[in-house]
């Protein structure tokens, strides 16, 4: 018996963006519906990262622990005066996840690495 399964290295394999989004206060609960997030402000370099994952679901997490909030798919783009973006999101998940624990720092609000870990609902 033959087996044709392909293991890949952690270098291989397919790799996610997480965003790191801290909770705002009043003057911004409109971005969020729960713990939706609908929509994003942010810089060039994040919108950077997100460009490059544009058509691939971005994992949300909180600022305090490895939970994954809700995952996202871009929506709209749009450049602001300033310099900097709104992000919007459609098709917004809120599956059990968590990050996997090799991912440490969230430099700039972000990260890639490898794809969230499903937790079990029982």
């Amino acid at each position: 018996m033959v087996n044709d399964e392909v293991k890949l290295s952690d270098s291989e394999a397919e790799k996610v963006l997480y965003l790191a989004v801290k909770r705002p206060d009043a003057a911004y609960s409109h971005k969020w519906k729960g713990p939706r997030l609908l929509e994003l402000h942010t810089n060039q370099k994040a919108m950077n990262k997100i460009e490059k994952y544009r058509n691939a679901r971005l994992y949300v997490k909180g600022s305090s622990n490895r939970e994954i909030i809700c995952s996202v798919m871009v929506d709209t783009v749009t450049k602001n005066d300033d310099g900097t973006f709104n992000v919007t999101f459609k098709d917004i998940r809120e599956d059990s996840w968590v990050m996997p624990g090799e991912i440490r720092s969230f430099a700039g609000g972000f990260a890639e690495g490898r794809a969230p870990i499903p937790v079990p609902l029982s």
